[in-house]
């Protein structure tokens, strides 16, 4: 009895002067979500020769984000969004990403949740993470800066990826080739 009691008030202790911060963003556009201070954008270099424009920009225009900060350390934080939520401006390659790349409808979403502690700072730290994507979970690293200004949490961070490590189908098409490496990265204010 007496272990019990102790692990209980050691669970309360642990979740005491905790906040759990859920925050939802979104934008109904391509070009909103370009130009919105929160986002989340994936770049991938074309291969082809430079005559047409070849480099892809995704954005999601609609994700969430849920933190739990206990002080200045973050206990854990996750980003989720909806894949048909994904959006290239272009709508037949935004079709071919969801279907062929995602397999949207078995696969409806994508999370990434940090798998490690890390504290609230400006200073740049690599932070331990892992991508759920077409239900299979895979290890990433995320630079990330965070810190705290008023009532507002700022965090930003990106990632390299590989599209064969997430084991994401080639996009490329005749017309147009893309490179492997995609370069994920992003930005929120959450309000405190």
């Amino acid at each position: 009895m007496k272990y019990f009691i102790s692990i209980a008030a050691l669970i309360l202790s642990l979740s005491l002067h905790s906040k759990v911060y859920d925050q939802q963003f979104g934008t109904d556009n391509f070009y909103s979500a370009k130009t919105s201070l929160n986002f989340i954008k994936f770049e991938i270099e074309g291969t082809r020769a430079k005559v047409f424009p070849a480099d892809v920009l995704g954005m999601a225009k609609r994700f969430s984000i849920k933190i739990n900060i206990k002080k200045n350390i973050v206990n854990s934080a996750e980003v989720r969004f909806k894949v048909e939520d994904l959006d290239t401006d272009l709508a037949v390659r935004n079709k071919r990403l969801r279907n062929f790349c995602f397999n949207y409808e078995k696969y409806p979403e994508v999370t990434i949740k940090a798998k490690n502690y890390f504290r609230l700072k400006a200073k740049s730290q690599n932070v331990k993470a892992v991508m759920t994507i077409k239900g299979r979970e895979k290890p990433i690293m995320l630079k990330l800066n965070s810190y705290k200004n008023g009532k507002k949490l700022y965090l930003k961070g990106s990632s390299e990826l590989s599209l064969k490590e997430l084991e994401i189908p080639d996009p490329s098409t005749f017309f147009n080739k893309v490179s492997d490496k995609v370069n994920i990265s992003f930005s929120v204010a959450i309000d405190l």
